[in-house]
């Protein structure tokens, strides 16, 4: 399966963030995207996720036909997982509600990022941030998911809390051939989970 941004161009008062961005990858890639701060990086995360609708351009995905995003209905097929989770979560509802929303998860895929089952009847901020980010991923992992784009995940985490993160993540995206786009500061980090970088600032990227 391929993900494709054409021409995307996006900005706040007249001024353009993005500028005919161009960009392609596959499933089964994990993809870096590196810029300095304010280069649009997570502006253009969120039109590949559908949060946000370009001033022109378009994003596709082609499995043996091409389809535009926009024409999705139900669970949309690419995600996107941020560094503040209790963000995406309903505050006034216990997780377990917000997990059966989504979808029933596996016992070997719970296991696989550490859900314990008393989690499920707590509030979001009864959790610590490893553990609703272990949770908030988890939650997005729903067979029709084909890509998932991981903003500044691990930057509150500690070093332990990242690891096994991110140990999870490459297993299920290898298992799956999930593409993933990890955004980041950290390029140590980017050169060691990623099968390729790319940089925003070079306007176009294929």
């Amino acid at each position: 399966m391929i993900l494709q941004a054409i021409n995307v161009t996006f900005g706040y008062s007249k001024k353009n963030i993005l500028s005919n961005i161009n960009f392609q990858m596959t499933s089964g890639e994990v993809v870096g995207l590196l810029a300095p701060s304010g280069y649009g990086k997570t502006t253009f995360a969120n039109i590949l996720a559908g949060n946000l609708k370009p001033h022109s351009g378009e994003v596709f995905i082609y499995d043996n036909q091409k389809h535009s995003v926009s024409e999705f209905k139900g669970f949309y097929p690419i995600q996107i997982v941020g560094q503040h989770p209790e963000k995406s979560l309903n505050p006034r509802w216990i997780l377990e509600k917000s997990l059966n929303e989504a979808y029933t998860p596996s016992l070997e895929l719970r296991k696989q990022f550490g859900l314990q089952d008393k989690w499920l009847t707590r509030w979001p901020n009864e959790l610590s941030g490893g553990e609703l980010q272990r949770f908030c991923i988890l939650r997005l992992l729903a067979d029709e998911l084909k890509f998932l784009i991981l903003d500044e995940i691990s930057t509150m985490l500690d070093a332990i809390t990242q690891a096994q993160i991110w140990h999870s993540l490459l297993n299920i995206a290898k298992e799956r051939n999930l593409g993933l786009i990890v955004i980041s500061h950290n390029k140590a980090l980017i050169e060691r989970v990623c099968t390729r970088t790319l940089y925003l600032a070079n306007i176009n990227f294929n």
